[in-house]
């Protein structure tokens, strides 16, 4: 075979030998090119078959299971399209959260969904959903058992001390809970005058509570 170079190209000189070889060459060539165009169409035929083998997907919308059950939560999930869906119970540790000065009615049952991951109204895959939920442990007046036990403060100013205590006490709050400060305001003598937390607080077990009254 000669060949001599031409600007950027090369011009191929053969002989009539030359030419057989170069033209059972081509033709080893072609055949390769069809056997791999045969491939594609094959994989692309085969990927087709698949794909109308596998079900439309499904979508629906997440429904609101605050204040549920986790059986009801269940029966809601099925209703709205969510037949296989993964309900996830987050540990104890993850507590309900409400707003400040909230209303007692705002406060879900004992073992109800207080809140949910993802958050209702959005429209998601229904095939492969999977929620993770908080379940309510506490009571508007006690809680905190798994993290830090806690009572609601009641109302007890304007009360003689005796009595401040006493209702404390029956509020479940434990003799040691509260220390006596003589209030040095404007205050009827003899009466609770304050108390930290205030009334419709939060009272951890685990801190020192205050009750101030005019002792003199």
């Amino acid at each position: 075979m000669n060949a001599k170079a031409v600007g950027a190209g090369v011009v191929i000189l053969l002989g009539v030998g030359g030419f057989l070889v170069y033209d059972e060459y081509q033709k080893k060539q072609d055949a390769k090119a069809r056997t791999a165009d045969r491939a594609v169409d094959a994989a692309k035929a085969a990927d087709k078959v698949e794909s109308a083998k596998r079900p439309d997907p499904k979508w629906a919308t997440v429904p609101n299971l605050r204040g549920k059950s986790e059986a009801d939560a269940a029966t809601v999930l099925r209703e709205a399209g969510f037949a296989d869906a993964t309900v996830e119970v987050l540990e104890a540790r993850f507590v309900c959260e409400y707003e400040d000065n909230f209303d007692p009615t705002q406060v879900v049952a004992q073992g109800a969904i207080c809140d949910q991951d993802p958050d209702p109204g959005g429209r998601v895959r229904a095939e492969r959903f999977a929620i993770r939920v908080v379940l309510e442990h506490d009571t508007f007046e006690h809680g905190g058992l798994s993290t830090s036990e806690w009572r609601r403060m009641p109302e007890v100013t304007s009360m003689s001390l005796v009595a401040a205590q006493a209702a404390l006490a029956a509020k479940g709050f434990g003799p040691d809970e509260f220390e006596v400060e003589d209030y040095t305001g404007s205050c009827s003598p003899g009466l609770v005058c304050e108390t930290v937390p205030k009334a419709g607080l939060r009272k951890r077990k685990d801190t020192l509570g205050t009750i101030r009254a005019s002792l003199k």
